[in-house]
């Protein structure tokens, strides 16, 4: 059972990494259909960041983010029968109402009541969270705790990316933007376990060697480079077969310049804003396609884990701290000196 108060996480007001505060807080009980996680481990993304310097009327307000939830079962809510106290579990971070059309054929991130455990819900910057037991899964016992809260997000997000608005096929070159990245670094390896050449593209000289490790072909630094000219002279000028991109303005624009005929342009993001113009003459004279991605399914969180389970995907830990060190963790994680995701350890 869970006690009446826990540490976590709060901020009350958007700002710098100094809103967030240690705090004890009243410890969540579970409604029918929903459990009480201790949380082990919970990574970080840079939805965390947004949602802490953005007004949001969806966030409920004070907050506790954290999509990235590994923990323990301790508590059961009326109705749970698929779980007991003790299970180590792995929390999928889309919420959806589990009876749609769309839930129903297993695309939860189409449901119209979707969202994200950690924005429009309380999150795992705590010692205690409550979600819904269907989103649960088992986590292996060869994947630590460490391990398994770099995947939730980041899992269904490339994984959908890939496979199923991508439709990558073995031989075909990607490009993915900001390798570096939690979803580009795991996007990288999935690319690879379909069998395609991986070019992708990071910030800082120090993050190529890192990115050749997990499997990427070629690596290019676009800050003190002219990243198109060099991809072009390495396709030969045929450009690549499908885009992975969540960085939008001039990249996502350019991107579309990259495609080969019939390639694909996934996007997930804007970080660099979202208004483009677009050159319609190089989509309709390439049949081209620019295809828009949001989140994932359980099903993609269980199709990922279960490769880092048989060791063809590896779980990125770039560094690891504890909720007293979590404004040093937002620091790191907002001027992007993280190579793979940024974990916050409970346990």
């Amino acid at each position: 059972m869970t006690p009446k108060t826990m540490k976590a996480v709060v901020y009350k007001k958007v700002g710098g990494p100094e809103v967030l505060e240690l705090v004890d807080v009243e410890c969540p009980k579970p409604i029918c259909d929903e459990v009480v996680i201790r949380v082990k481990a919970c990574g970080l993304n840079l939805l965390d960041y947004y949602l802490r310097i953005e007004d949001d009327p969806d966030v409920p307000m004070p907050h506790i983010l954290g999509s990235d939830i590994a923990g323990e079962v301790v508590e059961l809510g009326e109705g749970v029968r698929d779980w007991e106290e003790g299970d180590e579990v792995i929390v999928s971070p889309t919420i959806s109402c589990g009876h749609c059309k769309y839930c129903r054929n297993g695309m939860d991130s189409m449901c119209d009541s979707r969202g994200i455990i950690g924005y429009q819900t309380q999150g795992g910057y705590a010692e205690y969270a409550v979600v819904p037991a269907r989103n649960l899964i088992k986590k292996p016992k060869s994947v630590t705790f460490l391990e398994a809260s770099t995947l939730p997000l980041v899992a269904v997000t490339a994984y959908r990316m890939v496979f199923h608005q991508g439709h990558l096929h073995a031989g075909e070159t990607v490009l993915v933007m900001g390798g570096s990245s939690g979803i580009g670094s795991l996007a990288i390896q999935l690319c690879k376990v379909a069998g395609a050449k991986v070019i992708t593209t990071v910030g800082f000289d120090w993050k190529i060697q890192k990115a050749k490790e997990i499997g990427a072909d070629e690596v290019i630094n676009h800050s003190e480079s002219d990243w198109f000219e060099q991809i072009q002279a390495l396709t030969g000028g045929k450009g690549v077969n499908l885009i992975l991109e969540h960085i939008g303005g001039e990249f996502l624009q350019k991107g579309i310049e990259l495609l080969s005929q019939g390639g694909r342009l996934v996007t997930i993001g804007s970080t660099l804003g979202s208004e483009i113009k677009i050159d319609n003459f190089q989509l309709y004279r390439k049949q081209a396609s620019i295809i828009g991605s949001y989140m994932g399914s359980i099903s993609d969180l269980v199709e990922v884990t279960n490769l880092v389970e048989m060791g063809r995907v590896k779980p990125v830990v770039d560094k690891v701290f504890t909720l007293e060190n979590v404004r040093e963790a937002h620091e790191r994680l907002q001027a992007r000196k993280h190579f793979g995701k940024i974990v916050l350890k409970l346990d």
